[in-house]
């Protein structure tokens, strides 16, 4: 099983079709690590990276809106034969409003077709925002902080844009010559979102009703971090893994 790198991993897998369909892509989104490790009060804690404190949480709850797409393939072979770019980068850009449960079965929520070509640099950014009068945030956690006796609920609302960008650019080149369908699947990491987070900070943590709420209104200080974390800005190992299946 791959085990995530960074917060945010993007896979994409190929499949065949006839010679006469478009080559195209479906994007996808799932959630990972999203419960706590199980550990008896016997055993060692668990072993974690040395910048990642080690949080109790477990999510029962978890959506995104993606509210634009775009994705920027870049032919790859034809500058070095006379040192001229002869053809622009292809550029692809989906809008609209998508609600996507994390911890269901992944499902396509958008797709976009790519010309024919051979492509081995692509960026990828990934747009979630609120539009008009919807009460909903646009990223939403909600679940269970600390042991299952004595802990508390918690939820995540964010309501700011945030962008998620990719870039692939050392893996083998992607060819559309056999006219495959991809599917990409990009998977959020839970813990992740919460890096630089302590246990203390959130032992700390101002309580709503007995909820434990991270808002642009409440534990404000924890909220800009889950937000910076989101958009991406401190990734050290951000990846894009590219899988044909048979």
């Amino acid at each position: 099983m791959l085990k995530p790198l960074g917060m945010i991993i993007l896979l994409i897998f190929a499949i065949a079709c006839k010679k006469d369909e478009q080559t195209s892509v479906g994007f996808m989104m799932k959630a990972v690590e999203t419960h706590a490790p199980v550990n008896s009060s016997n055993q060692q804690p668990p072993e974690v990276s040395d910048n990642v404190d080690h949080l109790q949480l477990d999510w029962s709850t978890a959506w995104i809106y993606i509210t634009r797409l775009q994705l920027i393939a870049e032919y790859y072979g034809i500058s070095a034969i006379d040192g001229k770019n002869k053809y622009p980068d292809f550029t692809y850009e989906w809008q609209g409003i998508q609600k996507i449960d994390l911890l269901k079965e992944p499902r396509i929520f958008a797709t976009m077709e790519l010309p024919e070509g051979v492509f081995k640099h692509l960026e990828l950014t990934m747009t979630s925002q609120v539009f008009g009068t919807r009460d909903d945030p646009n990223f939403f956690l909600s679940g269970h902080y600390g042991p299952m006796i004595g802990g508390v609920p918690i939820s995540v609302l964010v309501t700011q844009e945030f962008e998620m960008n990719f870039v692939y650019n050392e893996g083998d080149e992607i060819s559309t010559d056999e006219g495959e369908i991809f599917k990409s699947m990009v998977e959020v990491s839970l813990d992740q979102v919460f890096e630089g987070i302590t246990p203390r900070e959130l032992d700390q943590a101002e309580l709503t009703d007995g909820w434990l709420i991270i808002s642009q209104d409440h534990n404000t200080g924890l909220y800009e971090k889950i937000l910076s974390n989101l958009t991406g800005k401190h990734w050290d190992s951000m990846t894009w893994q590219i899988h044909y299946a048979n």
